[in-house]
């Protein structure tokens, strides 16, 4: 029975997570899924049989200042991790982190079942030199050097091969799994979104970090004179500030979490999806939705992403600092022009799938 572990309890990578317990237990009959308070509520109905078990700590609820309650909630769920392993190591046939957040773990291995890395972002996608990035960089390069590792698309191999990482097994991102495929079923507005019509938008979405190029997409749809609704989760206060003071008056910001029908909804209604990243190594799970459903998508000239549009006819890679080329292909996006831009088209085939993936994670177990 294979174990996977995702400290993030809700959004994509619960989601990523999730979708590798599902397809883990239509193979072996059972897998757990391990991660904090709310996943349980998060995937309720989708989990299929996954035993879905909240067992690292509920970090959100402290009132204790970032740095601190960021130091306590590593150690501690190492420890929670650690003690679930040693009492259950017997039922496990492989262990999957999800996070490079477990050195305990990953140096108390030989007392465990198989364990692998699954490495989201070769590249660490927060910029700074600060004490917590060089933290985190080390924390994964030391578990990456140590474990069977497993990424999705060649930037990302690449990356961890020049780093000096030997073992590392390459899959590509599946697009929908079951887990959005419920949510898609339930698709729900934005309340901030009333009023704005269906198909008329144009869609920047991800988390708010520097390096997703956010700053772009609002100078381009500020030239493009067109809807632009710009969602997800911010993380640094300084940049959000900076894109309020530059959006225009036709831009929509929602700098928060967005639930799983909200993130349908906005993927649904589009009229295209613009995703101009600049240091960007992984693969993007709103490009693999939305290639998908068959959606235009502006991507940034940027290996990783070129490489995951690869084939996909509705793609097309724009030099995000160029504001007047990116404006206008939104402005073409928006009237149509884009291969029918505006009209329904079959979803595009699936691209590797679930159980391609768990195969990758069960070899490299195997050979761990």
């Amino acid at each position: 029975m294979m174990l996977v572990v995702c400290p993030t309890p809700r959004g994509g990578h619960i989601e990523h997570a999730a979708n590798i317990a599902r397809a883990a237990f239509r193979a072996d009959g059972g897998a757990v899924l391990v991660s904090r308070r709310g996943s349980r509520a998060y995937l309720a109905g989708t989990a299929d049989g996954v035993a879905v078990r909240e067992v690292l700590p509920d970090v959100e609820r402290w009132s204790l200042p970032r740095p601190v309650r960021s130091a306590v909630a590593l150690v501690l769920e190492n420890l929670l991790l650690v003690q679930f392993l040693l009492r259950h190591r017997r039922e496990l046939t492989s262990v999957l982190l999800e996070e490079p957040r477990f050195p305990l773990v990953c140096a108390l291995r030989a007392l465990f079942p198989p364990v692998v890395l699954f490495v989201h972002n070769a590249r660490n996608h927060a910029t700074g030199n600060s004490l917590w990035v060089r933290f985190q960089d080390r924390m994964q390069s030391y578990m990456a050097s140590r474990l069977k590792c497993v990424v999705h698309g060649a930037p990302q191999f690449e990356e961890l091969r020049s780093q000096g990482v030997g073992d590392v097994a390459q899959v590509p991102l599946p697009g929908f799994g079951a887990v959005e495929s419920a949510a898609a079923a339930e698709l729900s507005r934005p309340p901030e979104l009333d009023g704005l019509d269906e198909g008329s938008f144009a869609l920047c979405l991800g988390e708010m970090r520097e390096n997703k190029g956010f700053h772009h997409a609002i100078a381009a749809g500020n030239a493009a004179g067109c809807p632009l609704v710009v969602a997800g989760a911010a993380h640094d206060d300084a940049y959000l500030g900076s894109l309020r003071a530059e959006a225009g008056v036709e831009s929509l910001l929602l700098p928060r979490f967005l639930d799983a029908g909200e993130f349908s909804w906005l993927l649904a209604n589009c009229a295209v999806l613009l995703l101009p990243y600049g240091r960007f190594a992984a693969q993007s799970g709103p490009l693999s939705r939305a290639m998908a459903l068959g959606k235009p998508v502006i991507i940034s000239d940027n290996p990783a992403l070129e490489d995951q549009a690869r084939g996909y006819v509705r793609a097309v890679a724009v030099d995000p600092a160029d504001t007047s080329a990116f404006a206008a292909l939104i402005r073409t996006c928006l009237g149509g022009d884009l291969d029918h831009a505006r009209h329904p088209v079959e979803p595009t085939a699936p691209r590797g799938s679930w159980e391609t993936v768990v195969e990758a994670i069960r070899t490299s177990a195997a050979h761990g």
